[in-house]
């Protein structure tokens, strides 16, 4: 299902630049140049949460806070959430006048507006209900290799690379169990690889237009522990818990060529 998706969406991103393309004039261009330009991008994201055994690293044993958020035995749950993202990118092309191919190196910059909180998560009677669990996309950047083919004013490329990406989670308990009303609050640089496909339309003389699709999967981040974070009402905090995510995006933008 990931596969069909990703490749739908990045098939109607090159459709979509198709029709714009075909409805103007094009403007014949060659790829060879810096380029500087802002994008926006409607981005989703899937947060995995795992708290570990007691004494394995999650729970730590005889300690108030076990079973507060996690049960005793470990558990995970998931997380999903939709937004809108804003940015910017510096892109370097290297196209032969003589041939359709070219290449370039693409750095980007987005600040995704990504959070959600979930409640209950693992059943009546086993963690409190009124524990709450919320993460949040903070920034994600991008270093990418790409490679793209130039026909008329269109360039269709694919790329792949390097991401990084700042989230932060939160844990709250409000009703007076065990130590409470607490909190634990905590954040991460997550880093991975990412990979995505688009198109690019030259406009207007040294001005691009274009729209793509993302994938940044990231890996896995421990929180808790000897974790530097924000805790309340204590300083210490024994339950340890680690969080893995990945971000789709869709993404328009505009390049100038400088």
């Amino acid at each position: 299902m990931k596969r069909l998706f990703l490749g739908t969406v990045a098939l109607l991103a090159l459709a979509a630049v198709g029709v714009v393309g075909a409805s103007a004039a094009p403007t014949p261009m060659n790829w060879t140049g810096i380029f500087i330009g802002a994008n926006g991008a409607f981005q989703s994201s899937n947060a995995d949460y795992k708290f570990g055994l007691e004494g394995s690293g999650g729970c730590q044993s005889n300690n108030i806070f076990c079973n507060v958020f996690a049960p005793y035995t470990g558990g995970h749950f998931g997380q999903h959430s939709n937004g809108q993202g804003f940015g910017g990118q510096v892109l370097f092309n290297i196209q032969n006048p003589t041939s359709h191919w070219a290449v370039g190196l693409e750095g980007s910059f987005s600040q995704p507006n990504l959070t959600v909180e979930s409640k209950n998560v693992f059943g009546t009677g086993r963690v409190n209900a009124t524990a709450t669990y919320d993460t949040a996309v903070r920034s994600l950047i991008t270093v990418t290799p790409r490679v793209g083919y130039a026909t008329g004013s269109t360039l269709v490329f694919v790329k792949g690379g390097l991401a990084l990406a700042r989230e932060a989670t939160a844990l709250s308990q409000s009703s007076a169990v065990e130590g409470c009303p607490c909190a634990f609050s905590g954040s991460h640089y997550f880093s991975g690889y990412t990979f995505g496909a688009g198109a690019d339309w030259a406009f207007h003389p040294g001005w691009t237009a274009g729209i793509e699709y993302d994938y940044a999967r990231l890996g896995s981040q421990h929180f808790g522990g000897d974790t530097p974070a924000t805790v309340q009402p204590t300083t210490t905090w024994a339950t340890g818990y680690d969080v893995r995510s990945d971000l789709s995006s869709v993404v328009v933008r505009v390049n100038y060529k400088i």
